[in-house]
């Protein structure tokens, strides 16, 4: 910079060559090529100074909409995690007492993770991470970055949250950083060991995730938005613009440069021409004067240009040099960054190696001990089996030919209530009552038992010696003469009254706790319409139409059962969803409609974790499925979608159609058949379709309630 400004520079005058302009601009340089180097910067400077604003504007609003997209998901955990938290826990608790956890319907961790593990994929690259210290799952451990956010916000108490853009893995993103502080409910899954659910120490045992303190800072959540794809188009804009006022600005500057030249310099030359001669030219000689200072080879009149040509060459040849070690200088810090990284690779790759080498070891430990206990298993069960062959059950022999007794043990005498002679006096069909499982069942048994076939555990009912009626567990196995004929059955007998009276009490048990589970459902699927008082009784109206069009197709009731649980839940997944996207009347966008198009999965993965007797997850998650692949989230074709799920996708639509929306009036029940008429074969199931229009042309069907009455209730 000081040799370009010391080449042609003169001593400052009085007449305002102290001006910063001045010093600029060489005296060596022409009129003409001052103004077109200084008219030329400046309007390059307005081409970078326009694009660059509209850059920054456009990166402004970029943020703007990243940070709204941000909260937007930010908000929609909070709401899953609020109803989990303030709803469905308490209902959990109300129903199995407070010693039951369930991570999948009770942590609001667990959920609002699975909310965004399946809202990312449908969005684009959005992430949403809740991460903590000695997370007690290892998948939500800190990583490097969000280690060194919670030591900002630990060492910055006042901040409440850190937002900017970052570069994650070559791209960049708009990243949230908020702190999480431990609220003193949060230690009873967090506390103390001893304090937590027993279940969920079952699940995770007692080492992770626990010591907590209430008002404790080690955990994090943050929020990534995609904004790589946007910076580009933001610069790719500004750059537009810039080319497009810089040939316009260019073209001035041409025409600038014209009319400057043809009104200026030549008459200044033409001065310069007559101050130098000192005389008035000839008047023949006017005409050549002004065709030589036209000619284009004239049009920088200087003296020193090429000398500071060679002087900017000279200091662009020492800058080039200057860059050339400096870029040396940085391919030297590079390479021993890329060094320093392969030894921290090595490294890691040497402790995976023995951790590797450790886990086998623990695996072959652990192999010799089942194998110890598979051993110790196999000598207890023949010790077992000894001793069972030596107990004292009861023990028959009985002659083929006619069915007599011939010998009984004590045991056999005891259980039966008659004295050895009277017994063995009996054929055995006497000592078994008229019925299915009595004489009937003694006497089929007894005629394969001619043929040589042996039973074992075969279950009849035997009258005792008083007339009371035992149910007995029947073993047998026949004996054969030198001749391989059957001659004798040998029979082992043991009582299982007690057992059978369990039997039934255990069914009885199992219909209470079913009964208690349908009760559980219409509890759940009442919580999820509060929230929506627009569809309130939309589940129990769809589960009606439902089985009423499963019955009119002949389903099992057993099957038919499962079919109304599963579409009184169908929009389970709703519970993530905040309310004032499901209320709004206006027209969603894409964003929005996307996340509401999330709630079958998100309600597959809340009913997966129950045992249902049903396919009921599978019902949640495709009810929205269609049989040309056009539903979704899967999208799924024919016979992928369960069958329950297509009666579901049919009574969905009609209901819908036929009640008021926030976003639109209710439509006229014959609107409804004509869609599901018009779209079968290809959206719905036509044996469906034929049975729910048999139901309401022909049948007359209505529901038993209208729309709304059920919240009332």
């Amino acid at each position: 910079m000081n040799d370009k400004r010391g080449v042609g520079q003169e001593p400052e005058k009085d007449r305002g060559k102290s001006s910063r302009l001045r010093r600029l601009l060489p005296n060596s340089l022409s009129v003409q090529a001052k103004f077109f180097l200084v008219t030329g910067l400046i309007l390059l400077l307005n081409c970078l100074v326009t694009a660059l604003v509209i850059y920054q504007a456009e990166k402004r609003q970029l943020f703007e909409r990243a940070f709204e997209q941000s909260e937007l998901v930010m908000a929609a955990v909070e709401a899953s995690r609020a109803y989990v938290r303030e709803e469905l826990r308490p209902a959990m608790y109300r129903q199995f007492g407070q010693d039951y956890f369930l991570p999948e319907a009770m942590s609001t961790s667990y959920v609002g993770r699975a909310v965004m593990e399946r809202f990312a994929p449908l969005v684009g690259e959005y992430d949403y991470r809740r991460v903590a210290l000695n997370a007690r799952n290892p998948s939500y451990e800190a990583d490097e970055l969000e280690k060194r956010m919670i030591g900002f916000f630990a060492e910055h108490p006042d901040e409440a949250e850190w937002r900017g853009l970052l570069k994650i893995e070559g791209k960049d993103k708009f990243k949230r950083f908020r702190p999480v502080f431990f609220e003193e409910e949060c230690l009873l899954c967090h506390g103390r060991p001893e304090d937590a659910p027993p279940s969920l120490v079952a699940i995770y045992g007692d080492r992770l995730g626990f010591g907590r303190t209430a008002g404790e800072l080690s955990a994090l959540v943050t929020v990534g938005v995609p904004v790589a794809a946007t910076l580009v188009e933001a610069r790719e804009k500004a750059i537009s613009i810039f080319l497009v006022l810089f040939i316009g600005l260019a073209l001035v500057f041409l025409a600038l440069s014209f009319f400057f030249h043809r009104t200026v310099v030549i008459n200044l030359r033409g001065l310069l021409e007559i101050f130098r001669d000192q005389e008035e030219p000839p008047q023949e000689k006017r005409p050549y004067y002004l065709a030589e200072l036209a000619k284009p080879g004239r049009v920088f009149h200087q003296k020193n240009e090429l000398a500071e040509l060679t002087a900017a060459a000279f200091k662009m040849a020492a800058d080039l040099r200057q860059k050339k070690e400096q870029l040396r200088r940085y391919n030297q810090e590079l390479e021993e960054r890329v060094e320093e990284r392969t030894g921290a690779l090595r490294q890691s790759e040497t402790a995976l190696r023995e951790a590797r080498d450790h886990l086998e070891v623990r695996v072959r430990e652990r192999t010799a001990e089942l194998e110890k206990a598979i051993h110790d298993l196999a000598a207890s069960e023949t010790r077992y089996q000894e001793l069972f062959d030596h107990a004292p059950a009861g023990y028959l022999s009985v002659r083929q030919s006619d069915g007599m007794i011939i010998q009984a043990n004590e045991a056999a005498l005891q259980m039966l209530g008659y004295s050895r002679a009277e017994l063995v006096a009996s054929t055995l069909f006497e000592l078994f009552p008229a019925g299915e499982f009595g004489l009937a069942r003694i006497k089929s048994l007894f005629g394969l038992f001619s043929e040589g076939a042996q039973f074992k555990d075969q279950e009849l009912q035997i009258r005792r010696h008083n007339g009371e009626t035992l149910w007995i567990s029947l073993t047998a196995e026949p004996v054969f003469d030198a001749e391989d004929q059957v001659v004798e059955c040998r029979a082992s007998i043991l009582d299982i009254s007690k057992r059978k009276e369990a039997e039934q009490q255990r069914q009885q048990l199992t219909e209470r706790l079913q009964r208690s589970l349908v009760q559980t459902i219409q509890a759940i699927a009442t919580t999820i319409e509060k929230r929506d008082p627009y569809t309130a009784g939309h589940q129990q109206r769809v589960a009606e139409l439902a089985v009423a069009i499963a019955r009119e197709m002949g389903l099992p009731e057993k099957r038919i059962e499962g079919l109304r649980l599963g579409a009184m839940i169908h929009d389970i997944g709703k519970i993530y969803v905040p309310a004032e996207l499901l209320n709004r009347p206006g027209k969603l966008d894409e964003m929005e409609f996307n996340f509401i198009r999330t709630h079958p999965e998100v309600g597959y993965e809340i009913i997966s974790g129950v045992d249902f007797p049903w396919p009921v997850a599978e019902m949640v998650v495709q009810h929205h499925e269609r049989l040309d692949g056009s539903g979704y989230p899967k999208g799924m074709r024919e016979d992928e979608i369960i069958p329950e799920a297509r009666i579901i996708a049919v009574a969905d639509v009609v209901e819908a159609i036929t009640n008021f929306r926030p976003y639109r009036p209710a439509r006229q029940l014959e609107k409804a058949l004509e869609e599901i008429a018009q779209h079968q074969n290809t959206c719905y199931d036509p044996a469906v379709v034929a049975a729910c229009l048999r139901l309401f042309k022909e049948k007359r069907f209505a529901w038993s309630k209208p729309a709304g009455v059920y919240d009332r209730e």
